[in-house]
């Protein structure tokens, strides 16, 4: 029992580790419509315009808005972990090609067997 925790925890690490890279490249190239494949069917999510739970495609408006007013500079990760409970975040820097900076945290959810975005937050600095 013991053995499959370990397994069963390492490969939710890994699959951690490879959607918080798909996130980073496609926040960094704007791909506000692969970002949206990242997600659960419904997502919190908040930029300097919305905030609000909606579906995974109105998160791709969202996203496409937000990329279109502040559009990407550089995304670097400050901590990426898991919570005593359980719960998978990552906290990360959002710089805009206007000089614009926000802290990001995404927090992942576990639907299917999948590791997906449940959150998504810009928060400017």
């Amino acid at each position: 029992y013991t053995i499959f925790l370990l397994i069963s925890s390492m490969s939710y690490l890994s699959a951690q580790k490879e959607v918080t890279e798909q996130f980073m490249r496609f926040v960094t190239s704007g791909d506000h419509q692969a970002i949206s494949r990242l997600c659960g069917d419904f997502v919190e999510i908040e930029t300097d315009k919305y905030e609000e739970s909606t579906s995974k495609s109105q998160v791709s408006f969202i996203l496409k808005d937000f990329f279109s007013t502040h559009p990407p500079q550089l995304f670097e990760y400050s901590h990426i972990g898991t919570s005593p409970g359980g719960a998978q975040y990552a906290i990360a820097t959002y710089f805009s090609k206007e000089g614009k900076e926000f802290l990001v945290i995404v927090k992942f959810k576990i639907l299917e067997k999948k590791l997906l975005i449940d959150t998504i937050k810009f928060t400017p600095e």
